[in-house]
C-alpha cells in the first residue's frame, strides 16, 4: 500500500512539474513572439533600465511598451524593482535557458550539417631531416644582417614546416594552407561572428626574414586567401624566436593582431610589442608599438565589450618576469600591470571587465593565478 501511495504521489508530483515547465515554455516563446519584446530584451542584455529608458527607441506609447513589458514579467524574462514612483528593469536569462533545453532536443537535426574543422601545424617534412639540423633553428645567437652562414637554410628548413587544414568528417580533405611557417612560433587562429576562419602566424621570408602573415577564409575552410604580410618589420634571425602573434576579430568582423619583432635602439637590439588591425584581411593599418617595461613575450588580445582591443603579455626586466596589460582609450594604450613574478598570461572579455590568469612561481612548485579586472 506505502509503495502504491508513494507511486501515485510521484506521479502526480511528474504531472505538476510537466504541466508547469509546458506553462513556461508557452509563455517564453508567447513573450519572444513580439519583435519590440525581443527588442527589450536585448537592450538589457548587460544594463537595468527605466521603463522610460526602453520606451525611448520605440515608435509606440509608454503604455504600450509598458504592457510589452508586462508579458516580459509573467514569462519571468524580465524584473522589476520599484522605488517609490520609478521601475527599474532587468534581464533574468533562466528561462530562456529553458527554451533552449527544449530545443536543444531538436539539434540532431541541424549538427550533422556542421563539419569540424581543424587546422594545425604540419611537421611531418621536417621531422625527416636531422634531428641535430633541426635543433640548430632554436640558436637565437645570431640574428640581423649580419647573421652568420654556417646554419643550414632557415628558408628552406621552413617549407617544409606547413600550416594543414582538414574537416573531421573527410568532407575537406587535409591540405596545406601554406609552408614557410616558423615552427616554434605560435600559430594564432580565431573565427569572426560572420563565421569566417582567420590565421595568423610567423613566416619565412626569403632572406631569413620572420614577419607575421595572415590569411582567412570565408567558406568555412574549403578555401583560404592568399597569406598578406601583416607588417614590414624584416626581422632577420637564423634561429627561431620561439614567440608568434595573437589575434581577435570584433563584432565588426574586424581583425586585431599584436604580435613582438625585433627593433633597434640607440644601435642596440631589442623586443618590442606591436599592433594592427584589418576590414577587409588583404591590409593592415601601420603597426603601432605597445608600452611595454623591459622585453615582452608571449602576447595575448581580447576585445573588450565597448570594442576595444586589451592586450595582455609577459616581459622582463631586472632579472625579474611580470605580467602587463594595455587598453587602448581612445587611441593611445596604457599600460598596467598586472602581476609580478607572471608568465604566459591569458585574458578573455566578460561583460563589463577583463579576466585574466597567469602562471606565477617556479616551474617545480609553479600554480595559476586569477584576476577579474575592471
Amino acid at each position: 500500500m506505502l509503495f502504491i501511495i508513494f507511486t501515485s504521489m510521484v506521479a502526480a508530483e511528474a504531472i505538476d512539474t510537466l504541466d508547469s515547465s509546458e506553462m513556461l515554455l508557452d509563455r517564453v516563446f508567447a513573450a519572444l513572439a513580439d519583435p519590440v519584446r525581443r527588442a527589450v530584451l536585448t537592450r538589457l542584455d548587460g544594463e537595468d533600465l527605466l521603463v522610460s529608458e526602453l520606451a525611448a527607441p520605440f515608435d509606440i506609447s509608454l503604455q504600450a511598451v509598458s504592457r510589452h513589458i508586462q508579458v516580459l514579467v509573467r514569462a519571468g524574462l524580465v524584473k522589476q524593482e520599484r522605488t517609490g514612483r520609478i521601475s527599474r528593469c532587468r534581464l533574468d536569462a533562466g528561462p530562456i535557458f529553458e527554451a533552449a533545453l527544449w530545443l536543444n532536443r531538436y539539434s540532431k537535426y541541424w549538427q550533422s550539417q556542421f563539419d569540424t574543422l581543424a587546422v594545425w601545424l604540419d611537421h611531418r617534412e621536417l621531422a625527416q631531416q636531422d634531428g641535430q639540423v633541426a635543433a640548430s633553428h632554436h640558436d637565437h645567437s645570431k640574428h640581423g644582417p649580419g647573421a652568420a652562414d654556417s646554419k643550414p637554410d632557415g628558408v628552406a628548413m621552413a617549407q617544409r614546416s606547413k600550416l594543414f587544414v582538414g574537416s573531421l568528417d573527410g568532407a575537406i580533405a587535409p591540405r596545406a594552407i601554406t609552408g614557410g611557417v616558423c615552427y616554434c612560433c605560435k600559430t594564432a587562429l580565431a573565427v569572426g561572428p560572420d563565421g569566417a576562419i582567420h590565421a595568423a602566424w610567423r613566416h619565412v621570408y626569403p632572406g631569413n626574414i620572420r614577419d607575421i602573415a595572415f590569411t582567412v577564409s570565408r567558406d568555412g575552410g574549403a578555401t583560404f586567401s592568399a597569406p598578406v604580410r601583416v607588417s614590414e618589420d624584416r626581422w632577420q634571425l637564423e634561429g627561431c624566436p620561439d614567440d608568434g602573434p595573437a589575434i581577435a576579430i570584433d563584432r565588426a568582423n574586424r581583425v586585431h593582431v599584436v604580435w613582438p619583432t625585433l627593433v633597434n635602439e640607440g644601435g642596440e637590439d631589442a623586443i618590442a610589442l606591436f599592433y594592427a588591425t584589418s576590414a577587409d584581411g588583404a591590409s593592415f593599418t601601420p603597426r603601432q608599438r605597445i608600452p611595454t617595461s623591459g622585453m615582452p613575450h608571449h602576447p595575448q588580445i581580447a576585445i573588450a565589450r565597448d570594442g576595444s582591443p586589451v592586450i595582455a603579455w609577459d616581459e622582463a626586466a631586472n632579472g625579474r618576469r611580470s605580467a602587463a596589460i594595455a587598453r587602448r582609450a581612445p587611441a593611445a594604450f596604457t599600460r598596467e600591470l598586472l602581476a609580478d613574478d607572471a608568465v604566459y598570461p591569458t585574458i578573455v572579455s566578460m561583460d563589463d571587465a577583463i579576466a585574466a590568469a597567469w602562471t606565477s612561481g617556479k616551474s617545480m612548485a609553479s600554480v595559476i593565478r586569477f584576476e577579474v579586472r575592471r
